[in-house]
């Protein structure tokens, strides 16, 4: 009888630290070079629906297209965001990825030279938009409706933040939460610079 009730807690346990380990320090550290997305590799090639926004547009530099890829962004540099708006890790993230945006827009060097989009992978337009609302995102989301460009970065967990040049060339991957945001604005400073 002891030793079940001993063995019953033993699994108990080892099921809840490798929960906790999986769900809570890996995405945090990892940094996200699994599958399609790697630092070095191009990025696959996936469509997104041009916006009608004239502003976006003009932001992304798109004229009137139906779609997009990402290499037809008029940027040296393309920020990705991949998130879901379902996440919770993506939700805490939220105001970090918005100080970036901020940063960049804010300053005149880095705002010629760099883009910033989310996507969110396998979401609808409707969590879209409720996303960009409560957390006050001012660069352009893009849907997955239906898990197409999910599909397409294989093994990518959220969020993820993806640095690329206007080739797709991936040049820095973060996965998990921005706990320095000096260190990733001193990589995308080293980037636009060289």
């Amino acid at each position: 009888m002891r030793r079940n009730k001993f063995m019953s807690v033993f699994i108990v346990v080892a099921a809840v630290s490798a929960f906790l380990v999986n769900a809570v320090y890996l995405p945090a550290t990892a940094k996200a070079e699994s599958g399609a997305v790697a630092e070095g590799k191009t990025l696959p090639e996936f469509k997104l629906a041009t916006p009608a926004a004239p502003e976006i547009k003009q932001y992304l530099g798109l004229d009137g297209e139906k779609d997009f890829t990402l290499d037809q962004l008029h940027s040296r540099l393309i920020i990705v965001e991949l998130f879901s708006a379902l996440c919770p890790a993506c939700h805490q993230n939220a105001p970090k990825v918005n100080q970036l945006y901020n940063i960049i827009s804010g300053d005149a060097e880095l705002k010629s030279r760099i883009v910033m989009i989310g996507i969110a992978l396998g979401n609808e337009e409707k969590l879209v938009n409720a996303f960009q609302k409560q957390f006050n995102v001012k660069f352009p989301l893009f849907p997955d409706p239906d898990g197409k460009i999910d599909n397409t970065l294989t093994g990518v967990s959220t969020p993820t933040l993806i640095i690329m040049d206007n080739t797709g060339k991936v040049l820095f991957v973060h996965g998990g939460l921005i706990d320095d945001m000096d260190d990733i604005l001193t990589v995308i400073r080293s980037m636009t610079t060289s």
